[in-house]
């Protein structure tokens, strides 16, 4: 089975800011919404804190921010680790 070690399932925010510690920027980990059942949420952390950005799927595209778009979750992993 292929596991992603960014992909922490159903967890609370308060449960994925204690798994990015220390806060390190840079860290981050995806997790499924539980405010907004089948969303996901992108949690990163940034000096010295913790930042959740809901994943919006629009147009058959997800996105973060209403300007760039990715196909999958993994495409939108993947151009963050470059970046």
């Amino acid at each position: 089975t292929f596991l992603l070690s960014w992909f922490h399932g159903k967890i609370s925010g308060p449960a994925a800011v204690g798994k990015l510690q220390p806060a390190e920027d840079g860290l981050f980990l995806v997790r499924e919404s539980i405010r907004h059942p089948g969303d996901y949420v992108l949690c990163v952390s940034f000096s010295r804190e913790v930042f959740h950005y809901r994943v919006i799927y629009k147009d058959n595209k997800l996105t973060i921010d209403n300007h760039q778009y990715f196909y999958n979750l993994i495409d939108m992993i993947e151009v963050s680790e470059i970046l």
